[in-house]
């Protein structure tokens, strides 16, 4: 099972452009991201919530599974 990290908040909190600036990433995908001593690690970046990006949790998890993630960042907003 991944580690999923995720970024929850209240509309318009710049959740997003939280996970693009720690990730320096724009578009979703799979990355390497460089920790501050070096060390490169694979993480899904997932920018728009599952909502907004009209994906249900189980495409989502499935997808997780196909591609062997291991850490997966994404954003989640607050009703």
């Amino acid at each position: 099972m991944p580690n999923i990290f995720l970024v929850i908040g209240n509309g318009s909190t710049r959740k997003s452009s939280l996970v693009r600036a720690l990730s320096g990433t724009y578009t979703r995908g799979k990355y390497f991201i460089e920790n501050l001593a070096s060390i490169k690690d694979e993480f899904f970046v997932q920018i728009r919530s599952l909502q907004e990006a009209n994906i249900f949790p189980q495409d989502f998890i499935a997808e997780m599974q196909r591609e062997n993630v291991n850490h997966v960042r994404r954003t989640e907003g607050r009703c």
